[in-house]
């Protein structure tokens, strides 16, 4: 049904799940998607609810001008705003509140497929990671100037790599030979240390935690999470799709705490997975997790 909602290089995960919380007799007016991308979650919504109005969010400008493209833009369907959604909750001055917010965190395929952007392994390209490219700090700028301690504790953070000493010492030093500088110097580095582990790449953990500490993605998510709480109507949806351990583990006591405090309930007592046929025809939902949670 959705299939020409499909951008060449993004398809939604969690999609039918996200649709299944609203009936068509009872649709949402407002979503804020937080994290809008190349747009597979919001035109969904707007395909299945033609009344919705949605306020999409991205701290990536190139998201941002791909959006202005649509018509559902041009017909004022949707309303987009580069920025940040860590800092949204403290800068929005509207009296506004939301039928659904929709986060889904991490990097875009977008991101990933393009080798400019150094988010992945499999591409010969420069180690950037940054999604916002207003910000200074890079992947190389951490692989070249931090110390051996604090490359040891960020890949041992947010890796959750036990032993990281031997890649970090041959990291500190080759770059005392010369700068460390695209993504294939650094995997064939950490590849050199790690073999693979079930079919997956050595240098998936590592990458993770650099995108993780250049983006500011688990500090920033932990900053704004109770903020969000009032942009939700009564009875409104928070819906959270995360794509590793930690940003899960996150989630699931932020949603814990509100509950304990009276705020709402949790949707899905057990965290929502992709279905096998959307595992195998998009290996990007894999290791998605849904977690919802609905307000009083």
């Amino acid at each position: 049904m959705f299939d020409n909602l499909k951008h060449p290089l993004h398809t939604p995960v969690l999609l039918q799940e996200l649709l299944s919380l609203f009936s068509l007799e009872k649709p949402p007016q407002s979503i804020l998607d937080c994290t809008f991308g190349r747009g597979g979650h919001s035109l969904a919504f707007l395909k299945k609810f033609p009344q919705t109005v949605i306020l999409a969010l991205d701290r990536d400008n190139t998201a941002i001008e791909f959006g202005l493209t649509l018509k559902e833009f041009k017909e004022k369907k949707i309303e987009l705003l580069n920025q940040n959604f860590y800092e949204f909750p403290l800068t929005f001055k509207k009296k506004q509140t939301f039928d659904l917010v929709l986060m889904d965190l991490g990097a875009s395929s977008p991101q990933l497929d393009n080798k400019e952007r150094g988010f992945s392994f499999y591409k010969e390209g420069p180690l950037d990671m940054r999604m916002d490219h207003k910000q200074t700090l890079t992947a190389k700028d951490i692989i070249n100037q931090y110390s051996k301690q604090d490359l040891v504790r960020l890949f041992k953070t947010y890796g959750e790599i036990r032993n990281p000493y031997k890649v970090v010492s041959d990291i500190v030093t080759q770059r005392k030979r010369k700068k460390i500088e695209t993504t294939r110097e650094l995997a064939q580095l950490i590849q050199k240390h790690c073999g693979f582990y079930r079919n997956k790449h050595p240098a998936t953990t590592w990458f993770l935690a650099l995108r993780i500490a250049v983006n500011e993605e688990l500090t920033g998510l932990e900053r704004c999470l109770k903020a969000y709480l009032d942009l939700l109507k009564p009875k409104a949806y928070w819906a959270v799709i995360s794509f590793h351990s930690l940003e899960d583990r996150m989630i699931k006591q932020a949603f814990r705490q509100f509950v304990r405090e009276g705020k709402g309930a949790i949707y899905n007592k057990k965290v929502i997975q992709a279905q096998k046929e959307e595992r195998q025809k998009n290996p990007r939902s894999r290791s998605a997790k849904l977690r919802v949670f609905q307000k009083f």
